[in-house]
């Protein structure tokens, strides 16, 4: 993997209609790169829409029905990330959905993290971030939880031949009254996760926990994920750490170190560093140098 320079555009189109809860959104996400210097690429990176309709009574909002769709990599992957109904109980202790969703696992475990700057390692340690299943979620006081009960499978599998055995997921999180600046998680999943590779279904059996934090300190956001577990009987470790430090209010520098290993055969190893400018809502430009860092003879080297 070679150095490589990012330029991107994120455009989100947002409207609501009145007196109503149906919410349309919709994105698209335009990205150049330069690898190494020389190999110039355009491409549509992801443009996805979404549609949210809530009902509520007198006790305020029950039921919400969810759909995002999304088109990646210049239309070469299409799919529906997203697609559920949540009821909600009374002060939303709880909440069941049943569909498509999120996994609840790791940094970010309610965001659509393909839009990012910098990725987490959500890819690496997870292999698929949403699934089809059913979650119990709520919040407790300071606390707020979600337990999933889901297939292991990815959005662009071909469903042919999976076998659902089960996949297992949990995330616990506390952010208190005395320490509104931080947020911290512990996470945890284990079954089997069916990834499609060279038009093959890849049966990956895992075994993961996880602890993620997110640090307010006035102009600066820290945000840090570690994840260690299995892979196929093989030791995973992942490492995240990124800063986002406001330097003006529509200007934000953007710095994030990742470390994924599996095993002796499987290293990721990257730093990223770059700069965020909101142009006005809902338009972004975003700009970053990811280097590749190499572990060769016990010694680190950025080339």
């Amino acid at each position: 993997m070679k150095p490589c320079l990012l330029f991107i555009i994120l455009l989100t189109v947002f409207t609501q209609q009145s007196q109503s809860a149906l919410l349309f959104t919709g994105d698209i996400d335009l990205r150049y790169r330069n690898i190494d210097y020389q190999k110039n690429e355009f491409e549509l990176h992801l443009a996805g829409i979404s549609l949210r309709k809530v009902f509520a009574d007198k006790m305020g909002d029950r039921l919400t029905l969810f759909l995002l769709a999304e088109t990646m990599r210049n239309f070469k992957e299409t799919m529906v990330d997203q697609v559920y109904a949540q009821y909600k109980g009374p002060l939303g202790k709880w909440k069941v959905t049943f569909g498509r969703y999120r996994l609840p696992f790791g940094l970010l475990p309610n965001y659509s993290t393909k839009r990012l700057l910098i990725t987490t390692l959500e890819n690496e340690t997870m292999g698929i971030s949403s699934d089809n299943g059913l979650q119990l979620s709520g919040t407790i006081k300071d606390f707020d939880y979600a337990f999933s009960l889901s297939q292991g499978v990815g959005s662009t599998i071909r469903q042919i031949d999976v076998d659902n055995n089960g996949l297992l997921s949990f995330r616990v999180g506390y952010q208190g009254v005395d320490f509104e600046d931080l947020r911290i998680g512990i996470s945890g999943l284990t079954g089997k996760v069916t990834q499609e590779a060279h038009n093959e279904n890849n049966v990956l059996n895992k075994k993961l926990l996880g602890l993620d934090l997110i640090k307010y300190s006035g102009q600066l956001v820290t945000r840090g994920e570690l994840s260690l577990g299995e892979e196929n009987n093989e030791t995973l470790l992942g490492i995240f750490l990124g800063n986002d430090y406001a330097l003006f209010p529509k200007i934000d520098a953007n710095m994030g170190y990742g470390l994924v290993k599996v095993g002796d055969h499987k290293n990721t190893h990257f730093l990223t560093i770059g700069s965020t400018i909101n142009i006005f809502a809902g338009f972004q430009v975003s700009i970053a140098q990811k280097f590749p860092i190499k572990i060769k003879g016990g010694a680190n080297e950025i080339y």
